[in-house]
């Protein structure tokens, strides 16, 4: 999906172009092309539905703001991913500021196997939630972008502004936190 969307980079610039000149329908085509992948790893990230069109709406918001300030040359692709990373995390900072992070799902879908299973494997979901969200941000945004977003290791670090090196590094110590959160006490 991502590639798909990276292949079509002269036409976003086109996009771009013509919604800094004012037509409104320029911006809504960008929203239609890359709301829906930046929903599903939002959603991954917050596992609520309602709150992850929220901060896609957020992002579009901020991105529509700084629209005028897009470098030309850069994908825009990158340039809007990093804004949704800034706006995720801005609201993950808010969060932890007032309460912990909600990290309920709500729906978990799974062939009938009666209600011991379904028990079991929401417990399994709220502690892997729950894990992700004692993650500090640095690691959990790599993650989640690694996993969720499916990216590569250079578009992640396109998208954090720092090496290839880090992304890998901060993706094996995410792991690591992670399972260590997730065993058997």
């Amino acid at each position: 999906m991502i590639l798909e969307l990276m292949v079509d980079a002269p036409k976003d610039e086109h996009l771009v172009r013509s919604a800094l000149a004012g037509d409104q329908a320029a911006f809504g085509r960008l929203f239609e092309r890359y709301s829906p992948p930046m929903f599903r790893m939002i959603r991954a990230q917050v596992g609520d539905a309602s709150l992850a069109e929220d901060l896609v709406q957020d992002t579009f918001l901020n991105a529509f703001v700084a629209l005028p300030k897009f470098q030309f040359g850069a994908r825009f692709f990158t340039w809007l991913y990093r804004i949704m990373v800034n706006t995720v995390g801005q609201h993950h900072r808010k969060i932890v500021r007032r309460r912990e992070l909600d990290a309920r799902v709500h729906q978990v879908s799974a062939p009938a196997k009666g209600a011991d299973a379904l028990v079991e494997i929401r417990e399994d979901s709220e502690k892997l939630w729950r894990a992700l969200a004692e993650l500090p941000e640095e690691y959990r945004t790599v993650l989640l972008l690694r996993e969720w977003g499916e990216l590569t290791y250079a578009e992640i670090a396109e998208i954090l502004e720092c090496p290839v090196g880090t992304v890998d590094s901060r993706i094996a110590r995410a792991r690591k936190m992670l399972l260590e959160r997730l065993a058997p006490k």
